[in-house]
């Protein structure tokens, strides 16, 4: 019942949060304000998902209006993160975040199937995956990344391969692998690409790679999604569209863009691109 009647003053939930972030960053104040900023999105975002867990089966008006608080506060923080400057302090920053931020809006998913509620997402920036200055590349540096990308290529025709083989699966194993592990596996890859993007100098060769094998995997699980939607799964599955299809747009439209495609590449894309025209008529 405490932790209830906190959670009803929403003003208060977040200056609790911000006063505890500046108390456990003082250490840490030549950082720039960067950590502290992350530190209340992470919270606050982690507060929210509090809300959702409410036991019973209808939240009280006065719950709705304080998490309705805490969301727009948490909104409000994310859109502070994502103007930042467009140095590489910035970028820096701006990726863990980002990346935070998605690990966060899944979490907030799983809670959101498991009470069986709706709720508003934040739209992500797309703007980590944009083609940057190529840099050079010595020789080993460049064969350390090259295997980097070989295995996020195999892996991820292996999660295709088992989007695929789901039909040879009983509903139950279905329904885990679609709206748990799959997009468990599928947003690991998506860190571990972003954070060889960020560590290794930029290639656009290499980018391109790394972003058409993710977003061939992200599309195949929309399609299968739209393939697998009953009555009984059919929020589910748009709640799932809505995190990933805003993600799977932004790469195409990042892609399509580019030059430097070859043309095997450029009809990869092609495909992509009419299972996402495919998957939106659906919706």
């Amino acid at each position: 019942m405490a932790e209830i009647a906190r959670l009803e003053n929403g003003q208060a939930v977040v200056d609790a949060v911000r006063l505890k972030c500046v108390d456990s960053l003082k250490p840490f104040t030549l950082l720039g304000r960067a950590p502290l900023e992350l530190c209340v999105m992470e919270q606050l975002a982690r507060q929210e998902i509090l809300y959702i867990h409410y036991p019973g089966s209808t939240v009280p008006q006065r719950l709705q209006a304080a998490q309705f608080v805490v969301f727009e506060e948490l909104e409000s923080v994310v859109q502070q993160i994502q103007s930042w400057e467009d140095t590489e302090y910035g970028r820096f920053w701006k990726k863990e975040a980002t990346l935070r931020l998605r690990s966060l809006q899944y979490d907030k998913m799983t809670a959101l199937r498991q009470e069986n509620r709706e709720a508003k997402l934040i739209a992500q920036d797309h703007s980590l995956w944009d083609f940057q200055s190529e840099e050079v590349m010595d020789e080993s540096t460049a064969t350390i990344l090259d295997a980097h990308v070989a295995q996020l290529e195999r892996e991820l025709s292996i999660l295709i391969y088992d989007i695929r083989d789901l039909k040879n699966q009983g509903r139950g194993s279905q329904m885990r692998q679609l709206f748990v592990l799959l997009p468990k596996r599928l947003q690991e890859w998506e860190f571990y690409t972003q954070a060889c993007l960020f560590a290794f100098p930029e290639n656009h060769a290499v980018r391109t790679r790394m972003e058409l094998a993710l977003l061939e995997a992200y599309m195949e699980l929309l399609v299968s999604l739209n393939d697998y939607s009953t009555d009984t799964t059919k929020a589910s599955v748009e709640r799932w569209q809505q995190l990933v299809s805003p993600f799977t747009t932004g790469l195409i439209s990042i892609l399509d863009a580019h030059q430097g495609l070859t043309d095997a590449q450029r009809e990869r894309l092609l495909i992509v691109k009419q299972h996402s025209t495919g998957v939106q008529s659906q919706q």
